[in-house]
């Protein structure tokens, strides 16, 4: 949709696209590691474990988002011209970056939030809010606001953050009020249903190689 506001907004765009996928990687990786986590002691039983470990990621995630947004809001005349030299670019790109600092810092809390999910075995809840506040919000938001409303690439961008925003406390929200005991119960079903299909493998395999011996 930026393309429809001249070519100086589309680089402006790109490159603010650009610098968000870059910061994006720090909470991602962060987020990977704490899924990890959390599914551990989730497989363990560790019921106190697991507690404990939600509430450092989320301290985790809200070091890591002011870090990002710090890192966004203070280097953004660098990191801007890293891209281009064009002023007119750099203006736009500079303007728009302090929106973009903002939505990085709630999608931090995103990103743990849903990785937490993940480790839960609770994607389904996730993608159901994914779609609502991407396409049900954010998608019509920001076209209202960037062309009825004039902001343009700022609008674009502002729609993206009230999604990102609601995203962020829906997941939240989903991971405070987590049901421990059913999400441990199921972890341990789904293991020993695991376990008993390596047992019949290995039982087919076992009497597979005895009439190929006795053969």
């Amino acid at each position: 949709m930026a393309s429809y506001f001249g070519t100086e907004s589309l680089a402006a765009q790109s490159i603010i696209s650009n610098v968000g996928s870059l910061t994006y990687q720090l909470p991602f990786a962060v987020g990977c590691a704490i899924s990890t986590r959390v599914a551990i002691y989730i497989g363990s039983g560790s019921m106190s474990s697991s507690k404990v470990s939600v509430r450092i990621s989320f301290f985790v995630a809200a070091a890591v988002g002011l870090f990002t947004c710090m890192v966004i809001i203070i280097f953004r005349g660098p990191l801007t011209r890293l891209f281009s030299s064009d002023e007119e670019v750099i203006e736009k790109s500079i303007q728009n970056m302090p929106i973009l600092a903002v939505n990085q810092l709630t999608d931090t809390f995103n990103i743990i939030a849903a990785a937490v999910l993940r480790a839960q075995g609770r994607q389904k809840g996730g993608s159901i809010l994914n779609v609502i506040s991407y396409y049900v919000i954010a998608l019509p938001l920001s076209y209202i606001l960037a062309f009825r409303y004039g902001f343009e690439i700022s609008g674009l961008w502002i729609g993206l953050g009230v999604g990102i925003t609601v995203l962020a406390i829906g997941e939240v929200l989903m991971v405070v009020h987590s049901k421990w005991p059913q999400i441990i119960r199921a972890a341990q079903d789904t293991q020993e249903e695991e376990e008993l299909i390596i047992e019949d493998d290995s039982s087919t395999a076992c009497s597979s190689l005895r009439s190929f011996e006795e053969e």
